[in-house]
């Protein structure tokens, strides 16, 4: 082979590498786009289902509803029912009446356990009447203008990321207007993502250090050849 064919074969070598990295960091964009996306509508089916045992908890623990059903006839319960619960979407009492911290807290535990999620996390109501976090991780925030730390120390204020974090579900939305917002975030999110990927990409990068291994070898040992040949001339 002579020396314009080996730098040719050099060049297509190099470009088939390049390619081969652009695939390989493709497809695990790729991957981690579709586990964010898995995740995220997993995250979403479990908030919808924490709020609709929050709604069964709140009817449950009515007195006055129970007490309706313990007197008159059905159609009197009935219509009594139907218009009291149009009063409650109307005029709804305040959402920290409604709610029990600590069963919120066991309520979203239970759900990302049954998804095998077992990064840290935080959760917070937000009151969109009084425009601020009336609980978080399972308290409520008496003073509503002190800031609560996260037990991440990467960040200061829980309730900021909590704000903007996507992981949201409304709660008992078939009011009037919709009293609050049920907040999640997960701090450990992106380490998690990433360590499914490590893998694919460690194996990657081993791969392709591999083939120029190989490769430089080969080109070594042509250019040892002629420089042999060259001396026996």
């Amino acid at each position: 082979m002579n020396k314009r064919g080996i730098w040719l074969t050099i060049g297509v070598m190099a470009v088939a590498l390049l390619g081969t990295a652009i695939l390989q960091l493709y497809w695990i964009r790729w991957s981690l786009q579709l586990k964010e996306h898995q995740f995220e509508d997993s995250i979403l089916a479990a908030l919808k289902r924490v709020e609709s045992k929050i709604i069964d908890q709140a009817d449950t623990l009515d007195p006055t509803e129970y007490l309706l059903r313990k007197q008159g006839s059905w159609l009197q319960n009935r219509i009594q029912i139907e218009l009291k619960d149009r009063i409650k979407r109307i005029n709804p009492p305040p959402l920290e009446t409604r709610l029990d911290p600590k069963q919120l807290a066991v309520l979203i535990r239970q759900e990302l356990e049954d998804l095998n999620i077992g990064m840290r996390y935080s959760f917070g109501v937000y009151d969109n009447t009084k425009k601020t976090f009336i609980i978080l991780n399972g308290n409520f925030l008496v003073d509503m203008g002190k800031k609560i730390n996260a037990s991440n120390p990467e960040f200061t204020d829980v309730r900021h990321y909590l704000s903007e974090s996507t992981y949201q579900v409304s709660l008992f939305p078939t009011e009037f207007n919709t009293p609050g917002v049920l907040k999640l975030f997960f701090p450990d999110k992106q380490k998690w993502l990433w360590s499914s990927a490590w893998p694919l990409l460690t194996l990657s990068l081993l791969l392709i250090a591999l083939i120029i291994s190989s490769f430089a070898y080969v080109i070594f040992t042509v250019f040892r050849q002629k420089k042999n040949i060259r001396d026996q001339k």
